[in-house]
């Protein structure tokens, strides 16, 4: 199984504009999305995640935690690019890996999110989101 599902291209974002909220109402579709396509899956896309994450942060495995990284890297940069936001040069190089760091936090709190609506994901999702949108301000 892969946690990397399929995300829309920019041409099916429609009427994509600057305003934060706008933004952040397609982040947050584009995200929930693919905590929905894992949530059909939840045993074995925990089980995923939770041995990823040891593996990485517990034993340290430098190889290990490329091989993990690299595709939601990927995955990062096709979300953002659906949400018509810049990826390109360094700045964009700067917002792939921050809302890499975004989805690994609300990813952990999807893990242990037993709510039959992901309410508390949704919650964090949403905060993150916020906190992400007003940092990538700075980043251009």
């Amino acid at each position: 199984m892969s946690l990397k599902p399929p995300v829309n291209s920019p041409d099916d974002v429609s009427s994509a504009s600057d305003d934060p909220e706008d933004l952040k109402d397609r982040l947050f579709e584009l995200f929930m999305e693919r905590f929905d396509e894992m949530q059909a899956r939840r045993a074995e896309a925990v089980q995923m995640v939770t041995d990823g994450m040891d593996a990485v942060f517990r034993r340290g495995d430098a190889c290990r935690a490329r091989a993990e990284i690299m595709p939601i890297l990927a995955a990062m940069d096709q979300i953002l690019e659906a949400a018509s936001v810049p990826t390109d040069g360094v700045s964009g190089k700067v917002k792939i890996a921050s809302i890499t760091i975004m989805y690994l936090i609300v990813l952990k709190k999807w893990v242990v999110d037993d709510s039959a609506d992901l309410g508390v994901t949704m919650a964090e999702l949403d905060r993150r989101l916020d906190q992400w949108i007003r940092a990538s301000t700075w980043m251009g």
